[in-house]
């Protein structure tokens, strides 16, 4: 189970919020106080801010991905080292040298 599957389902969730209504009010609260003249570049803003919020979201869940994926790799190659040691190979100690 990823550690991410309770944030895409928190996601999804909030996509699905309101009603036509609901966003009617929402646009004209925002033609209300930033004006007709200002909307686009706010929109624009915004647009942008979020295109980086996603970009930066993305670059994050694959570094932690690449971390989990390298940890694993790293346990497996130290277990499977730990098993091919023989008893010729154990470590000699410095009396027997």
């Amino acid at each position: 189970m990823s550690p991410l599957n309770g944030y895409h389902y928190h996601m999804n969730a909030l996509a699905n919020l309101g009603s036509p209504m609901q966003w009617f009010i929402l646009i004209a609260i925002c033609l209300v106080v930033f004006g007709a003249k200002r909307l686009p570049d706010v929109a624009r803003g915004i647009g942008k801010s979020l295109g980086e919020f996603k970009k930066a979201r993305k670059e994050f869940e694959d570094e932690l991905m690449t971390s989990q994926h390298e940890d694993t790799v790293k346990k497996e190659i130290k277990y499977q080292d730990v098993d091919n040691v023989t008893v010729d190979e154990a470590p000699k100690k410095k009396d027997d040298a």
